[in-house]
């Protein structure tokens, strides 16, 4: 028997409700972060480290505990880190007290369009995806990268040699 009720005449399957993800858009004008729609703002401030941000969770009532960020990737941002580090990418997960999870997505990231890229980047997205069986999005974001430090590397004498750290700030620069 489907695990199944009735709300303002939709029928929503509490299995599938259980384990779907949950997605939220940060509107990046207003820089607020709103899980339901009446209940409580969090207004979010780049200046600001995660564990003010926790601390403010907490505040409002919106978590009892603890709250977690990770990168797309998935690795997890440090308590230390700025906010503006973390919302540099499209999107970020966030877990709130261990159990609720939801991918937060900047609303810039919706902007970006495949035909705003150059044809260099098209066809190494195209070459990427098919090379590594990896999906779009993962060969986007590698392209931008790539393409950055190529062009950076053009613009430079072809006899330079460069340390590891100078590496380390073009990636960086690329990925920002």
């Amino acid at each position: 028997m489907m695990a199944a009720s009735q709300q303002r005449g939709i029928m929503i399957d509490n299995r599938l409700a259980a384990n779907s993800n949950n997605f939220l858009v940060l509107d990046q004008e207003n820089n607020q972060l709103q899980f339901t729609k009446d209940g409580p703002v969090v207004n979010l401030h780049g200046h600001l480290n995660l564990a003010d941000v926790v601390s403010k969770l907490q505040a409002r009532g919106m978590i009892k505990k603890s709250a977690e960020f990770y990168s797309p990737d998935g690795t997890r941002f440090a308590k230390s880190s700025k906010l503006n580090e973390v919302l540099r990418s499209p999107f970020f997960k966030l877990k709130l007290d261990r159990v609720r999870e939801y991918h937060v997505h900047n609303s810039h990231a919706f902007k970006q369009s495949m035909s705003n890229i150059s044809a260099s980047e098209r066809d190494f997205v195209q070459k990427t995806m098919d090379s590594y069986n990896i999906n779009e999005l993962k060969a986007r974001n590698s392209s931008k990268i790539f393409n950055y430090i190529i062009e950076r590397l053009e613009q430079k004498d072809a006899n330079t040699i460069y340390t590891d750290e100078d590496v380390s700030y073009m990636l960086r620069d690329a990925m920002a």
